[in-house]
């Protein structure tokens, strides 16, 4: 009888189906949810990338605002804050949603001189570039393939809260700086003497 018994469960195939399920469905699954945190990860990248284009405008925009101290500007505290209120209104969507955990903007020269870096107004022949940098910690977190992303890819995967550092640069010109002529080049001022049929005092056609 024993013998029978162990037989006849050998030859028993019921629930071969539901195992070769599990086989099929289980890495299925777990390439669907990396694939899906992969892309919610690219997508924050390209929010980051657009962030660092805006903050370095802002900066560049921002220096217009800021008094020359004799031949350079410089981006205080106020200006500093501007830049980063526009790095955070374009990361605005992946903010509310509670994708990132931290947002760190920074601004520099060219060559990354830090925030104490001075620019010299624009001439014709020489313009200033600033670079912004913008660094997120992202969060993974859809179950199991956050921890599979984020562990491969370099991030936090097997923390609590598993995440990764996205970080993101632009260089922009400081257009919006003050212009010198160049040299030689002479300037004409506004509101001077009379010009072409115009009187020292009058309007047109030298009326008094």
């Amino acid at each position: 009888m024993p013998n029978e018994s162990k037989r006849t469960l050998l030859r028993d195939a019921r629930g071969a189906v539901y195992v070769e399920f599990l086989v099929a469905f289980l890495p299925t699954f777990t390439f669907f949810v990396a694939m899906l945190q992969l892309g919610l990860l690219y997508a924050t990248h390209l929010f980051v990338e657009h962030a660092a284009t805006v903050s370095a405008r802002a900066a560049a925009l921002s220096l217009a605002d800021v008094p020359a101290m004799g031949m350079t500007v410089r981006l205080g505290m106020a200006e500093t804050q501007k830049v980063r209120a526009a790095a955070l209104l374009t990361l605005a969507p992946v903010v509310m949603d509670g994708s990132l955990n931290r947002v760190d903007v920074t601004v520099s020269d060219a060559l990354g001189g830090g925030l104490a870096a001075s620019f010299r107004p624009m001439t014709y022949d020489h313009v200033d570039m600033l670079r912004a940098r913008v660094q997120v910690d992202a969060r993974c977190k859809i179950p199991i393939g956050g921890r599979i992303v984020c562990g491969f890819a370099g991030g936090s995967g097997l923390g609590i809260r598993p995440s990764m550092t996205i970080a993101a640069e632009s260089v922009f010109p400081i257009s919006a700086a003050r212009a010198l002529p160049a040299a030689g080049c002479e300037v004409a001022s506004n509101g001077s003497g009379g010009g072409s049929g115009t009187g020292g005092k009058g309007g047109k056609g030298g009326k008094p």
